[in-house]
């Protein structure tokens, strides 16, 4: 990014990264809405309550995620205004070397433990079996979500937040379509929201890895 053009279009700039990063929110939340959308509507209320119960599974992911890359983009970001790119280029490498190495340990933790960690929410009966369903696929679609965040993050740190905002819309767009064919076409139950969900984001992290073999200027 050019520094002057920053100084001489402050608010165009300013709105140029904050509009595509709130749209690009407000989508993640959106694949929320709609996973239970298909499971309140083909699945049952069953399938909405085990999957619920797991929510702070998602959430220890995400806050582990975001405390890496946000803390990397920031390092990056500061690197970056000197210009030093050789520099932006090693933090960049040990940001997402962390957060594959973590969300892989996390994920292989939670697997391990995961019938105690049942055993605490008290899920029993059919909640028991979508939980199981759901959460087994998901440990592998979790630490895809969070290495596709954090290479959000250096997107947008290199100036293209419309890039990961495109990402996004791709993601959630494929989500809604694989949803209704996993669920109401091949009847996969709550099994097939988590694949939608693992193959939607598999798919958007190979779209945000093309833009640093690809479009990339400093990393």
């Amino acid at each position: 990014m050019d520094l002057n053009q920053i100084k001489n279009n402050k608010l165009k700039m300013i709105l140029g990264f904050s509009i595509p990063s709130i749209i690009s929110m407000i989508l993640t939340a959106l694949i929320t809405i709609i996973d239970g959308f298909f499971m309140g509507n083909y699945i049952g209320k069953e399938a909405l309550a085990a999957v619920n119960l797991g929510c702070p599974i998602i959430y220890l992911f995400l806050g582990i995620g975001l405390m890496f890359s946000v803390g990397g983009i920031s390092i990056s970001g500061r690197i970056l205004g000197s210009g030093d790119n050789k520099e932006c280029k090693n933090v960049f490498n040990q940001t997402n070397f962390s957060v594959i190495t973590v969300s892989i340990l996390l994920s292989v933790l939670i697997f391990l433990l995961f019938t105690p960690i049942k055993n605490l929410i008290g899920v029993k009966g059919i909640v028991s079996t979508y939980f199981s369903e759901y959460y087994t696929i998901l440990l592998f679609e979790l630490p895809l979500m969070i290495i596709t965040s954090s290479l959000g993050m250096f997107i947008r740190g290199e100036g293209h937040p419309r890039f990961y905002m495109n990402t996004n819309i791709v993601n959630v767009l494929l989500n809604i379509i694989l949803d209704y064919v996993f669920t109401v076409k091949f009847n996969w139950s709550v099994k097939g929201i988590a694949f939608a969900s693992l193959l939607s984001t598999f798919i958007t992290l190979l779209l945000n890895a093309s833009f640093f073999l690809f479009w990339s200027n400093v990393y």
